[in-house]
């Protein structure tokens, strides 16, 4: 496992206060590639370097107190890279960081997404046993989400062919489709479907998650048979923006997508 979200901050910090890896590794006696190994996400530094990287960056009072404590992530909020099957810290790391989000953008290509998948749906997918009811539970307990005090503008982009997609049979596929109509409601959910006539679309490449934040550079979460990637180097995220703004420019408007929605359920065979 990999810590991001405070290498993330830290490099951000340091930009802020105009100094270079280099310059910083000098001052605290250790090698630059450290200091970018740190920001990186790909080495957790000590206590005492982030005590001193704090020193070093003028960040006092609770904003270095709370430097501190994410070192051993006493507060949950920090983002890990899973580098193996999905483990209970990669899960709880997306769980914070959607938590801290101000805006949520889940482009889904091949499935409805897991913030709006019913059991059943998410069951088919998961499957049964000790752990899949652990990765089901924890699932569905993730859509309190929507609905918690401050909860983000969260927007479901989803290609059709996953509203066509059988999961689970038509009885599950219709409850889930319904489910989907009913998150509507939400005053901060929007669901948008890129129709099957668009052809090629930058979501094809894969599905992914773009969340952003007030106080930190955004970051896109990819997910592939249960392991997690949390990009959150700007060279790295712009690509994902960008290929947002040309889905954007085919997507059907929010009562056009429900329309076509429904029309996909009413079409569903009886069972």
């Amino acid at each position: 496992m990999r810590q991001v979200g405070l290498g993330a901050d830290l490099r951000q910090a340091r930009k802020k206060s105009q100094m270079s890896t280099r310059s910083v590794a000098e001052r605290l006696g250790i090698s630059h590639t450290s200091v970018a190994r740190t920001e990186q996400g790909a080495r957790i530094p000590e206590v005492t370097e982030v005590i001193a990287l704090c020193a070093l960056y003028g960040i006092t009072g609770h904003k270095r107190d709370q430097f501190i404590e994410r070192v051993n992530d006493s507060d949950g909020s920090t983002a890990w890279l899973a580098t193996g099957p999905a483990t209970a810290q990669q899960i709880t790391s997306l769980v914070a960081l959607e938590r801290q989000a101000v805006t949520i953008t889940d482009v889904s290509l091949n499935l409805v997404p897991g913030l709006v998948q019913t059991p059943e749906y998410a069951r088919e997918l998961i499957g049964t046993g000790p752990d899949e009811e652990w990765l089901l539970s924890t699932r569905l307990a993730r859509q309190a989400l929507l609905t918690k005090p401050g909860a983000p503008t969260v927007r479901f982009i989803v290609d059709e062919s996953a509203l066509r997609r059988l999961i689970g049979g038509a009885s599950v596929m219709r409850d889930q489709l319904d489910h989907l109509l009913r998150s509507r409601s939400k005053s901060n959910v929007a669901v948008q479907v890129i129709p099957r006539s668009v052809g090629a679309h930058p979501g094809l490449d894969g599905s992914f998650v773009m969340l952003t934040y007030p106080d930190r550079e955004p970051h896109v979460y990819i997910e592939a048979r249960r392991v997690g990637l949390f990009l959150t180097r700007p060279q790295d995220v712009e690509p994902f923006a960008d290929g947002i703004e040309e889905i954007d420019m085919n997507l059907l408007g929010e009562e056009r997508s429900a329309e076509l929605i429904t029309e996909i359920k009413e079409g569903l065979p009886d069972e």
